[in-house]
């Protein structure tokens, strides 16, 4: 009998689990991917796929064609609604929101290729309904087509961006 009811209570606190997983992870934390998205020394370049920000969970973002000993400057850009909703390349309808998980602000940070990345912003602290990323490769006078998975919101730990 005892068995029993542990065996019950067991499975109870697994079915318990597995709802609360899947309730975190919300339409802003599905993974979008960016393909071929061209990358130079110049300017930041606003990636032009805005999606909703819910919530004020880290970005998500993970770098799927560069190496491990190869990187790109990241910014965390917020958006206004309906600005969000269209791609303007001058940045003048963003707000850079970056910051390093201990809060503070920073012009940007720092992504290697092949590292699952938690990207700090005040995007939904705010008031921006839309998040978006803009890169910059440090490497004078190359362009770099960067290949990546990211989110808007995070529904699980990863690195730190800084």
């Amino acid at each position: 009998m005892i068995k029993r009811l542990l065996g019950s209570f067991v499975v109870v606190v697994l079915a318990i689990g597995m709802m609360s997983t899947a309730m975190a992870q919300t339409e802003s934390s599905v993974d979008t991917y960016i393909e071929d998205f061209s990358v130079s020394n110049g300017s930041f370049s606003v990636y032009p796929d805005a999606r909703e920000k819910s919530n004020s969970s880290a970005m998500y973002l993970y770098i799927t064609s560069l190496s491990s000993s190869t990187y790109v400057r990241v910014q965390a850009r917020g958006m206004e609604y309906p600005d969000w909703t269209y791609y303007d390349a001058t940045l003048s309808n963003t707000s850079n929101e970056t910051c390093r998980a201990d809060g503070t602000s920073v012009y940007y940070v720092v992504c290697y290729g092949g590292i699952d990345y938690a990207v700090h912003s005040y995007i939904f602290e705010h008031g921006f309904e839309g998040a978006t990323f803009a890169f910059q490769t440090p490497y004078g006078g190359m362009t770099i087509n960067v290949d990546a998975v990211w989110s808007p919101d995070s529904a699980y730990s990863h690195v730190d961006a800084n």
